[in-house]
């Protein structure tokens, strides 16, 4: 099984609040097919409940910033502040963002669904997103490292790239993300010495090295050899 695959029966089971062995039924399909599932049962689940996330949303517009972020932290779920956010207007829920801590957000970000959440989470300042990557990062929790890298903008990729001195994260979250266009994204704006690194630390672990070399064909062709070059020359 790809990681790929493997990473995104882990983000279906989160969802569905089971087992990930229990998907493994589902292997048979690929990360694409099984991403295209997921993105549709959690846009499902989040309808059944968008009254309740909204009568939330509705009342947190009561209090002061100030009052409301602590107040969710302490309060609200993960997953159901995961709701709440989609239900904010996008500006408002960067904001109370900004002002949680860097772990309880990314304890949210691994329920929100990266279509709905997508404006808010491009909103936040880029020092909030590298706080809570590198929280992430911290846990090894590269699925949803991957999930978030389709909604931000180039500055906040690049400043998580910045930040994560360690090229075995860069690698793993790659390798995980499964959206076609954040992936072009994603390696189109990592600098070439970041992915010579990349490539250098998977080219020695060989389950791992198969799997970047079919990541490193969506690169253009003249970068794609200088890159396994390098890495040959490891």
């Amino acid at each position: 099984m790809s990681v790929a695959v493997d990473s995104e029966l882990e983000r279906l089971a989160r969802v569905l609040r089971c087992r990930t062995r229990d998907l493994g039924f589902l292997a048979r399909f690929s990360a694409t097919e099984i991403r295209a599932l997921r993105l549709v049962v959690s846009a499902r689940m989040y309808a059944d409940h968008e009254t309740t996330y909204s009568r939330i949303a509705a009342a947190s517009r009561l209090l002061p910033m100030r009052v409301t972020a602590p107040l969710a932290q302490r309060m609200l779920p993960a997953r159901v502040s995961a709701g709440v956010v989609a239900s904010l207007p996008a500006d408002q829920a960067a904001a109370m963002s900004a002002r949680m801590s860097a772990d309880y957000v990314a304890d949210v970000s691994g329920f929100v669904h990266p279509v709905l959440s997508a404006p808010v989470l491009s909103r936040l300042p880029c020092d909030v997103i590298v706080r809570v990557a590198v929280v992430l990062a911290h846990r090894e929790d590269y699925d949803t490292m991957a999930e978030v890298v389709a909604a931000l903008s180039d500055a906040q990729v690049e400043a998580v790239v910045d930040a994560i001195e360690d090229p075995a994260v860069l690698v793993q979250v790659a390798l995980r993300v499964t959206d076609p266009d954040a992936l072009q994204h994603l390696t189109g704006i990592i600098p070439e010495p970041r992915l010579r690194e990349m490539v250098v630390w998977a080219r020695r672990r060989t389950r791992l090295w198969p799997e970047l070399v079919a990541l490193l064909g969506r690169l253009p062709a003249a970068r794609r050899k200088r890159l396994l070059s390098a890495a040959r020359a490891s």
